[in-house]
């Protein structure tokens, strides 16, 4: 007898090959067997004709470390069929933390991560992990260790290289992260602290993840124009400790520079060829979304958020960061000397209620209605906000979402920020995959598609029995209507949800179903153990 059995779904197994028409038989979490199962019996049976049936997706890229301690039925994932994520992206993360510096990393992340819980009390990545298994969030989490925490913790907020004595703290902090079951280092080499670093310091910080048969996830440090050059950059830790590479949301900003992604794309292919192994992400929109202060020098942000509020109410400062805007900064991306302007720049989140008015606006409408310029009017956000605000931007093009979309190693990742009038990628990646670029456009074909969201990042991320429907796997599975599916979130309206989702499975229950979440949450907080081993539960 089965605890849930599908009847008659095409079954697309995530491996990129043909479907077949079969019945999926669930028991004690697991797929226990695929066939012609009319007749058996089961607790629950579900039916699947006319409906495909893949493995649950994995958002590569996600931001959800302190939601889901707060938001563990993950209802903006589940909603998509997203049945595992890896967070701790862009160095960002929770832990590890020194004591003394909690309030100052929350306060500093609340743009990406929020600003709940109030309190973080933890230090180790182990008690941030236990804090997540007692979450007991809806769905798997897989996590990063962040290359952000960990400087500010052994460094600080301090714009200069690391010491030798600093390099050796960060990598032991490195090796603690990767023992207690991260998956691998993240890095946003654009801004602080991540910009302070050299290959030097990414190559110390490397080798114990490459030893620990983990991988290192790159946000690149020039996204425009020196798009190319950042990627060298990134190649060359490879060449110098054969750790795995992953670039994050692999995307290039301004006309002038879109261009450049096929020669990128040949840069990473050749590469490969070389022995180095290098995957990336996408998220399928040309607008992306983070901290409101990153669009400012970095040496603004030194000495965390309450420095920066205070400093950026110095005039003499002001002026500085104008010149920094006009004459640019050696290492430095300006995001606005690609050809991105003020009016493509809108603000996503503030803290403060009474001035949440400004969300859903660009940074050039909110100007105009405050009686000042732009830039003048993302310094007052920040000294009244204490640096709690998010912003989204638009920057790329749609022929290279699909361009990179089709690229061999290329995998699926939201890049999802909560709070606010969010980007609609919270709530719209997968199905819009499907949608758009499945349906409609035809730029993968839906077993191809399915691949890139299921069992390419699982064998990345070097998962044991999943990404897959096969027997003996787990049981992650999503069912929907590939003549419907379609992402519901738009730029106006982010948090509609989907359409076209029937049943979402996380380790054989059902969570959600016919656009309800049941209140489930049987996920698990996997851990990376080096060797065979690797992604059990």
């Amino acid at each position: 007898m089965f605890d849930l059995l599908i009847l008659g779904p095409t079954v697309f197994d995530g491996s990129g090959g043909p479907s077949i028409v079969a019945d999926v038989g669930v028991s004690d979490g697991k797929v226990a067997a695929i066939g012609r199962l009319a007749g058996e019996e089961a607790s629950l049976t579900m039916p699947g004709t006319g409906l495909a049936l893949a493995p649950g997706f994995l958002d590569f890229h996600s931001h959800s470390d302190t939601m889901l301690l707060v938001r563990p039925a993950a209802l903006e994932k589940v909603s998509q069929g997203v049945t595992a994520e890896l967070i701790g992206h862009c160095g960002v993360a929770a832990a590890p933390l020194a004591v003394g510096t909690e309030s100052a990393v929350r306060d500093y992340y609340a743009g990406v991560l929020g600003t709940e819980p109030p309190v973080w009390d933890w230090h180790s990545f182990e008690e941030y992990l236990q804090k997540l298994e007692a979450a007991r969030p809806a769905l798997n989490v897989c996590t990063l260790a962040a290359h952000g925490c960990i400087r500010i913790t052994a460094v600080g907020f301090a714009e200069r290289r690391a010491t030798q004595t600093e390099l050796t703290n960060m990598a032991g902090l490195v090796r603690e992260c990767m023992e207690a079951g991260a998956f691998g280092l993240s890095t946003d080499l654009r801004d602080a602290p991540g910009h302070m670093a050299d290959v030097v310091e990414l190559a110390e910080l490397c080798r114990p993840v490459a030893a620990a048969g983990g991988f290192f996830v790159a946000h690149i440090r020039n996204q425009s124009d020196l798009f190319l050059e950042a990627i060298e950059e990134i190649l060359e830790v490879g060449r110098r400790t054969g750790v795995r590479l992953h670039l994050t949301h692999l995307k290039v900003a301004g006309p002038g520079n879109w261009p450049k992604m096929n020669q990128a794309l040949e840069m990473i292919e050749r590469a490969r060829s070389d022995g180095i192994a290098v995957t990336a992400d996408l998220y399928p929109y040309i607008a992306g979304s983070s901290m409101l202060s990153v669009l400012l020098p970095p040496w603004v942000a030194e000495g965390g958020v309450d420095a920066m509020a205070l400093r950026l109410t110095d005039s003499r400062v002001r002026a500085r960061v104008r010149q920094d805007f006009e004459q640019g900064l050696p290492g430095w991306e300006n995001r606005f000397h690609s050809g991105v302007g003020w009016s493509s720049v809108y603000l996503v989140t503030v803290a403060s209620p009474e001035r949440q008015w400004q969300q859903g606006l660009s940074i050039e409408e909110i100007a105009k209605r405050r009686g000042t310029g732009p830039l003048d009017a993302v310094m007052d956000i920040l000294v009244e906000e204490r640096g709690h605000a998010s912003h989204l931007r638009f920057q790329g093009c749609e022929e290279n979402v699909e361009i990179v979309l089709r690229a061999p190693g290329v995998m699926v990742g939201s890049d999802s920020v909560f709070g606010g009038v969010p980007h609609p990628r919270l709530c719209g990646t997968f199905p819009r995959i499907l949608g758009r670029y499945v349906r409609e456009r035809r730029t993968l074909s839906l077993s191809e598609a399915i691949h890139k969201m299921t069992s390419l990042p699982a064998q990345t991320l070097g998962l044991q029995n999943r990404g897959r429907v096969a027997e003996g796997n787990w049981a992650d599975l999503v069912l929907f209507d590939p003549d419907r599916v379609a992402d519901g979130a738009t730029f106006s309206d982010p948090l509609r949800r989907p359409v076209g989702i029937q049943s979402v499975v996380i380790n054989g229950e059902v969570v959600y179903e016919q656009n309800t979440h049941l209140g489930a949450r049987p996920g698990v907080v996997l851990r990376h153990r080096a060797g065979p081993a690797c992604g059990k539960r």
